[in-house]
């Protein structure tokens, strides 16, 4: 005779638990003994299965069942050939550890009672065991066990795709790695690799569920960068992310199949720097449909969840530097003029010298202006007779011949002499390039890594004495950029030109204003050139007792061609006020401006 129980309830206690009874099923005897030496129950048949009609119709046969963390099981045990004249009470025991070994600190049930399912918190193997005695019976006892695997997730990790820049201290690199590469696209992937601590089979259909959040700036935590820190809804908490970041082929999230111990899945990055991501892993629907922003960003997150680190995109600001040709030693912009001296006249009690050049400047030097300091761009520069070298101190004009007086004695040198004017000679050793090293790192603020481009990318541009930055726009007379490579939005670039001096009402030659830099933008064509004027701000600080160096100006300027404002900060930002002017100490961008470059598509002036 057969009697099946169908186990619809059970709760898990480590003590005894009564559960209220229904009748007991009584079993006629028709080939049994009326004597208790035949009462037995002979087996147990444990049926198991994820959902209770899996339960129905699956006999457990010794292989295992895979179920992810967190989930429930369903058991029913049929009890055969039971012979029990005399209507004893059914003693149950039911026992789940991951031991392996018998748990006699059991529970009683009556032959009708419907337990829970068993519910699997913890990861690992189960061995749920059923034993089945009638009261007071000796030898009347039958058990059964099966193995459960309980499948969750160890970790979660990124790894490089492919070739690509390989990840390191949580920084991901998504643009080209050089500017032919035609691999672009495939930069922005990323692998996901979840762990897990048993491996199954595509069959067992567990699942592993994987989600996407974007990660508060640990830099950062006010507004334009950070806007979200005081929002109140944990669940808005530092959604600062500026680019769409997504599964391939998928959005926010993405359920994988498991087909061993090793899941992976990819993800695609934004573009933008500075944004953050992290993963989420988990076999358990349940917990991953909990799941929060402000959960997951505290680590508020429960064991059967795993989460990667941070990872934050970063951009490479690739640099080409051109050069403009040495300075000409003919025509009208050449910065020296040769003659035969009239007369010299030294004047002891001063240590100077006043030198007839017997002649007058050609037109094409700057004239004397009034008020103005230096009066002249011969001023500070070199008197060169005899092979020895004097300071210009001033110059004049006077009726007749030009002058200069010159500190030293020089009474006795030869006549013929070469005049150079105050600008340095550095570009005569061409090619120069401007750099801008010591500031590297207020671009890495904004998650931005500039690299200089390999010279073989360098132009010279030829010579232009005074050039102003309507030139520079319009390529008026000999003015071109050459720029090699262009700003697109997977390879950022800009052109660095080293030039020599503004139109000659700002060069600092007898000028009333200035002119560091300037920007050369064309958006239609991605052209994006900072223009760098290196002897004005040389003698601006010769000057002015400034000590602003080349490379806050090229910093300055490099700003501008990625949106940077004037007035973006203050003085004491390397934007500087509305007026432009900016401290020579300056060292670091305002947030406005960073915001700025952690927002653009295109590295260029506007977008």
């Amino acid at each position: 005779m057969q009697k099946t129980i169908d186990q619809q309830r059970y709760v898990k206690y480590s003590g005894w638990i009564i559960i209220d009874a229904v009748a007991m099923i009584l079993l006629p005897i028709i080939f049994c003994s009326p004597t208790l030496a035949c009462i037995k129950v002979l087996e147990v048949s444990i049926y198991a299965g994820k959902t209770q009609a899996e339960a129905d119709e699956h006999e457990y046969d010794g292989e295992t069942m895979y179920i992810p963390i967190d989930s429930q099981a369903y058991f029913r045990a049929e009890i055969d050939d039971v012979c029990n004249p005399d209507n004893k009470d059914f003693v149950w025991h039911f026992d789940l550890d991951s031991d392996g070994i018998w748990d006699y600190n059991t529970l009683t049930y009556w032959l009708s009672c419907t337990p829970p399912p068993w519910t699997y918190e913890t990861k690992g193997w189960y061995h749920p065991k059923v034993k089945v005695e009638l009261e007071g019976v000796p030898d009347s006892d039958a058990d059964d066990t099966c193995q459960v695997a309980v499948v969750t997730v160890n970790n979660v990790v990124w790894q490089t795709y492919g070739d690509n820049t390989p990840l390191a201290g949580g920084k991901i690199f998504p643009g080209k790695k050089t500017y032919e590469d035609e691999h672009g696209p495939d930069r922005r992937k990323v692998k996901v690799k979840a762990t897990l601590n048993i491996a199954p089979d595509a069959s067992d259909n567990i699942y592993l569920h994987f989600k996407r959040w974007d990660v508060d700036d640990p830099c950062f935590s006010t507004a334009p960068l950070d806007p979200d820190d005081s929002d109140p809804d944990p669940n808005k908490h530092s959604i600062d992310n500026r680019g769409s970041f997504k599964f391939e082929n998928n959005d926010h999230s993405i359920d994988v199949l498991a087909e061993g111990c090793i899941v992976y899945t990819t993800f695609l990055v934004s573009m933008n720097p500075g944004d953050n991501y992290r993963i989420t892993a988990t076999t358990s629907q349940e917990a991953n449909d909990d799941l929060t922003h402000y959960k997951v960003e505290t680590g508020n997150i429960p064991s059967s969840v795993k989460r990667t680190p941070m990872l934050t995109t970063w951009r490479k600001l690739w640099i080409e530097r051109d050069y403009m040709a040495p300075v000409p030693s003919t025509g009208n912009e050449k910065n020296r003029i040769t003659g035969t001296a009239d007369s010299y006249n030294y004047d002891t009690g001063t240590d100077q010298t006043t030198v007839d050049l017997g002649q007058n400047m050609p037109a094409y030097f700057d004239d004397i202006t009034t008020g103005a300091s230096p009066t002249h761009q011969f001023v500070n520069g070199r008197y060169i007779v005899g092979g020895n070298t004097y300071n210009v101190i001033s110059y004049s004009d006077p009726i007749g011949d030009d002058e200069v007086v010159v500190g030293g004695n020089c009474s006795n040198e030869p006549k013929d002499y070469i005049l150079y004017d105050d600008d340095d000679q550095t570009m005569l050793d061409s090619p120069y390039y401007c750099s801008f090293d010591a500031y590297f790192d207020a671009f890495r603020e904004a998650y931005i890594e500039p690299i200089y481009l390999p010279t073989s990318e360098s132009n010279e541009v030829d010579f232009n004495l005074n050039l102003t930055i309507f030139e520079a726009d319009y390529g008026i007379g000999n003015w071109d950029d050459k720029q090699n490579v262009v700003s697109a939005s997977y390879f950022w670039a800009c052109l660095i030109v080293t030039c020599y001096q503004p139109g000659s009402s700002e060069d600092f030659d007898g000028e009333w204003d200035t002119t560091h830099g300037g920007v050369d933008g064309d958006t239609t064509q991605n052209i994006n050139v900072a223009i760098i004027f290196v002897e004005e701000f040389r003698d601006y600080n010769d000057t002015t007792g400034s000590s602003k160096t080349e490379a806050l100006i090229v910093a300055h300027e490099v700003g501008h061609t990625g949106g940077g404002s004037h007035g973006d900060g203050n003085y004491w930002d390397i934007m500087g006020d509305e007026d432009g002017d900016f401290d020579a100490n300056a060292n670091s961008f305002a947030d406005e401006t960073l915001n700025t470059f952690r927002t653009h598509i295109t590295w260029l002036e506007t977008n």
